[in-house]
C-alpha cells in the first residue's frame, strides 16, 4: 500500500522540490557571482529571501495541499505540516554552513 502511495506521490513531490531547489540555488549563485564579501552575499540572499517569502509560502501551501490530497486519495489519514524557514534561522544556518564549507565568491563584472 505504501509503495503505491510513494510511487504515485514521488513524481509530483520531486517536481515541486526540484523547482524550489533550482530557484534557491540560482538566486544564491547569482548573488555569489556578483562579488563582495561572504557576509554581503549572505545578507543579499536574506534580503532576496524576504522579498520573495510570499512566493515561498504559496509554494509551501500548494505542496502541503498536494501531499494531503495524495495521501487522502490513497486512503491514508494524515495531516501533513509545512512551513517556510524563519529568516533569522535561515541566516544562522547560512553562517554555520559557511564555517563548515565556505562559500566562494567570484566577481564576474570585470
Amino acid at each position: 500500500m505504501f509503495s503505491d502511495v510513494y510511487s504515485a506521490f514521488k513524481p509530483q513531490k520531486l517536481a515541486i522540490y526540484y523547482k524550489f531547489r533550482y530557484y534557491i540555488c540560482t538566486a544564491f549563485k547569482k548573488m555569489m557571482y556578483s562579488g563582495g564579501t561572504i557576509m554581503n552575499v549572505i545578507e543579499n540572499f536574506i534580503t532576496k529571501y524576504i522579498s520573495d517569502k510570499h512566493d515561498y509560502e504559496l509554494v509551501c501551501d500548494a505542496a502541503q495541499k498536494a501531499i494531503e490530497r495524495l495521501l487522502n486519495d490513497a486512503g491514508i489519514m494524515a495531516i501533513p505540516s509545512a512551513r517556510v524557514k524563519d529568516v533569522d534561522r535561515l541566516r544562522e544556518k547560512l553562517i554555520d554552513r559557511n564555517k563548515k564549507t565556505p562559500y566562494h565568491t567570484q566577481n564576474l563584472s570585470g
